[in-house]
This record gives structure tokens, sequence and C-alpha cells, in this order.
């Protein structure tokens, strides 16, 4: 399924507004496919603490791969994503509005004519979601990399148990 949509996006890619539509599609693709692998690892999930029983720090590992692939901040990424898609879309097929965000970018930075903001808008805007979206990823690659470092070195010099509930 990705692959075809994928397809669809190379494929629009010399048309700006087939690209925004495949782009604003793969959006879409891409969040039914990980709800999908979310049910799926969800099992595994189940399994593995089963599996862990009173390993404490292997279970915090687990939660945080669970945060990982499916905490709120990936409803936030694919909100930002799908967002800045319909922008996309709605800069590349409504001119007055492609006409008011060039004349804001001529504001702001003087040295691109309203011209050569609205011919390269669609792109800076493609490219600012590739920018923001893969930061977001690797920063939380990087903060799940940290935390799994900190829970091994306390595995090292202690020995949890589970806090009796009150």
């Amino acid at each position: 399924m990705m692959s075809s949509v994928a397809a669809f996006l190379f494929w629009a890619s010399d048309n700006e507004r087939l690209f925004a539509i495949a782009c604003v599609t793969y959006v879409i693709v891409l969040v039914v496919v990980w709800r999908l692998a979310i049910q799926r690892a969800n099992l595994a999930f189940r399994a593995s603490r089963a599996f862990a029983g009173s390993e404490l720090f292997e279970l915090e590992k687990l939660n945080l791969l669970e945060v990982y692939l499916d905490g709120r901040w990936q409803l936030y990424r694919y909100g930002f994503m799908l967002i800045m898609s319909l922008l996309l879309t709605v800069v590349s097929f409504i001119a007055p509005v492609r006409d008011a965000i060039a004349g804001g970018i001529h504001l702001v930075d003087s040295t691109f004519s309203k011209a050569e903001a609205s011919l390269f808008l669609p792109i800076m805007i493609f490219v600012f979601i590739v920018f923001v979206c893969e930061s977001w990823v690797w920063s939380m690659r990087l903060k799940a990399r940290y935390a799994v470092g900190v829970i091994d070195d306390l595995r090292e010099r202690y020995r949890l148990s589970p806090a009796e509930l009150v």
C-alpha cells in the first residue's frame, strides 16, 4: 500500500497540484498503516509484559518503546503533516491564498520578490514538512536511546521492586 502511494508521489512530482493531492493521500495512508501496525504491536506489548514479569527495568524499556511508537507526539506529528499537506494543496489550487502568503514572505524577506516567493512556495512548504517531521522523529529516537541508556545504567546499580498500592 505504501509503495503504491510512494509511486503516486513520484509520478506526480512534475505536477504541483497532483503532488499536493499525493502528499495529502500519503499522510492519510501513513496514518492508517500506522494505526494498523499499532494494533499488531499492542499484541506484542501484552505478550512482552507477561514474559517480562517482574523485570521492572525491562518493563520500563517496553514502556519507552510503546511511547515512541504510539505516544501522543505521533498524533501531533501526523496532525502537523496533514495540516501542512492541506496548506500545500490550498496554495497549489487557490491563487489568492498563494499570492497572500507570497506577499507575506516578501514583506519578511525582501530578497525574495513576490513572484519568486509564489514560485517556490510549494517547494518551501514541502521541505518544511520534511524538515520538521524528520527532526521530530530523530529527536524522539535520541530521547528514547538516552532513556534506555539511563535504564541500563540504573539496572547495573539497583534492584527494584514494585511500589505497594495504597
